[in-house]
């Protein structure tokens, strides 16, 4: 009997729910959760090395002038100046192209490209999604919130390795994307053949489950809703909507703020991890207060902070003086949204619960869709990137006052189950 199809019910004939059959024979987070949960999260490591690895790659490095101080021209001619690159013109891709001053919007342009790719499915783009929903769903009710947060900390972990293995191959831009890519062999050959595919998915012969709307209903009979399904019911309508501009603004947000590190005239490679670092104990606060104070009040206050902290930050010059003013404003930024990002993906599928994956696909292509703005954001200059994301914090925290609280509310299986506990208020 495979694994599947014990924590099914290996055939019983009774009728048994997803989650019933889950808590009864492997318990609410048993071993083979665990370990599967460990396995599938690590994914998230990889999918930050290859994103954030443009943070290094495509960083201005230091330029010297060897004639002394004041014997160069303008720095924006670079080596027809006179000037050199500290670390060699093969240290980043601004140093090798010359993309400074004038030509520095072919940054944040290449890096829009990138995560445009992410949207239409090249690259890492789905990696995060698809390792949250195949890691979170064969784990029990009362522990999916807080398992469903804790997968973040391998993002975060990620940052930080990442961080390290920047700062020894500085050098060379080509280097480290050849280095950050060979995690993910690693993983594709030594971790992924062990990974299981979910119970929700492979449902066995014989087994019958019962759902939410009609307990005469089998297994081998339509349960499923497609995002038609979600357009056409003015309950998930409006919840797609709200849940796609608060994605948007949020991307636009955190991964604005982790380009935008190389605007604090800080030590790039402790500003990055120290933002990952800062990330962790988000994810415990949300972690903890998750099921005390509900998804909808928790979510409101990390966006308001986030994007009150962002306002100050675009307040405060970039001068050697006021930088570390500066990246303390950035850190609690993305503090409060590194604490708003991980929470909606828990409050998104438990929106939409029986067209979860529907509704996370959508909410997931408005995330790159922020990411693809982001860039374009950050070379707006020292100022600017922070008033547009304290803007973005402050108006998607706003725009969460319309939405329901799901906590302590079923995953439902079927719409007609969903839109029948809509009726039913939350006790």
């Amino acid at each position: 009997m495979s694994t599947m199809e014990a924590l099914l019910g290996g055939g019983a004939s009774r009728r048994v729910s997803i989650d019933d059959a889950l808590a009864e024979h492997a318990g609410e987070f048993g071993r083979w959760q665990l370990r599967h949960f460990v396995l599938v999260s690590a994914a998230w490591a990889l999918e930050a090395l290859n994103t954030m690895v443009i943070i290094f790659a495509d960083r201005g490095p230091a330029m010297a002038c060897p004639a002394g101080d004041g014997q160069c021209g303008d720095p924006c001619a670079g080596a027809a100046a006179g000037w050199v690159w500290t670390q060699g013109t093969g240290s980043s891709t601004v140093a090798e192209w010359g993309l400074v001053c004038g030509e520095r919007y072919k940054v944040g342009l290449v890096q829009a490209l990138f995560f445009a790719g992410c949207l239409i499915g090249f690259s890492n783009g789905s990696v995060g999604f698809c390792s949250f929903v195949l890691a979170n769903e064969p784990i029990g009710p009362s522990r999916r919130g807080v398992a469903g947060m804790s997968g973040f900390y391998f993002f975060s972990g990620g940052v930080v390795v990442l961080a390290g293995v920047a700062a020894i191959f500085q050098s060379s831009w080509r280097l480290l994307y050849v280095v950050a890519s060979l995690a993910s062999l690693v993983y594709l050959v030594a971790v992924l053949p062990f990974v299981s595919e979910s119970p929700r998915c492979r449902i066995p012969d014989g087994v019958t489950l019962k759902f939410d709307d009609n307990d005469d209903k089998l297994a081998g009979e339509s349960s499923s809703a497609s995002i038609l399904d979600v357009l056409r019911s003015r309950t998930t309508r409006r919840r797609l909507v709200l849940s796609v501009l608060i994605n948007l603004l949020c991307a636009v947000v955190y991964y604005g703020l982790s380009l935008n590190v190389g605007n604090l005239r800080t030590n790039l490679y402790v500003s990055v991890a120290v933002n990952a670092l800062a990330e962790m104990p988000a994810f415990l606060l949300t972690t903890l207060f998750i099921d005390r104070f509900g998804r909808k009040p928790l979510a409101i206050s990390t966006l308001l902070l986030s994007g009150v902290f962002c306002t100050a930050g675009s307040l405060i010059s970039a001068a050697d003086a006021m930088s570390v003013a500066k990246m303390a404003c950035s850190v609690v930024g993305i503090f409060g949204m590194a604490a708003t990002y991980n929470l909606l993906f828990i409050y998104t599928s438990e929106l939409f619960t029986v067209v979860r994956n529907a509704a996370l696909g959508c909410t997931g292509q408005a995330t790159r869709m922020g990411a693809i703005l982001a860039p374009l954001v950050v070379v707006l200059g020292e100022r600017v990137p922070f008033a547009v994301f304290g803007m973005a914090g402050i108006v998607s925290g706003l725009l969460v006052f319309y939405l329901p609280e799901t906590v302590n509310k079923p995953l439902y299986d079927t719409m007609a189950g969903l839109e029948e506990g809509e009726k039913t208020p939350c006790k």
